[in-house]
């Protein structure tokens, strides 16, 4: 391996007068030369709008809303997804989503009679075993119907269009 100060000494100018410098009576000041040109590192230089290619990119609308964009490399021209140009603006706009609850409702209204029922079989029953399994079942009914005879269950089973 090469040491380091071996590859470092091509890039460290020393000038003869620089090592003497300590030995050396103080110099007389230069006049001030002009400053060397700096080499180039980062800078912006602006480029000539490129050829679309066919890629998808998202921009913002009028409104900031994002959109997707197309560049169309045949027609030189960017335009609209095929998707976003098939509907006018005004369907768009104009669609109206809407929340039907009826099938949970319906359901919740057969629980609900289901459980009327069970107690009117209950109130008029003798037998002990009988009652019992009525007991049972109207239990069963009223914990479904405790779980499903709620906001959250209606909204979670509710049909959008």
């Amino acid at each position: 391996m090469e040491p380091i100060t071996e590859r470092l000494a091509p890039m460290v100018h020393q000038t003869p007068e620089a090592g003497n410098a300590s030995k050396a009576e103080p110099r007389e000041t230069a006049p001030e030369a002009a400053p060397s040109p700096r080499p180039a590192g980062d800078r912006y230089e602006p480029e000539d709008p490129q050829e679309p290619i066919g890629l998808y990119r998202v921009e913002r609308d009028e409104e900031g809303n994002p959109k997707v964009r197309f560049d169309d490399p045949e027609g030189g021209k960017e335009t609209p997804k095929p998707e976003e140009s098939s509907q006018p603006e005004k369907e768009k706009k104009g669609k109206i989503t809407t929340c039907d609850t009826s099938r949970v409702d319906r359901e919740i209204e057969n629980l609900k009679k289901r459980r009327e029922q069970l107690k009117r079989q209950l109130e008029g029953t003798a037998d002990p075993q009988k009652a019992q399994k009525l007991e049972q079942k109207l239990a069963q009914v009223e914990a479904e119907l405790t779980q499903k005879d709620n906001d959250a269950y209606r909204r979670q089973n509710a049909v959008y269009s």
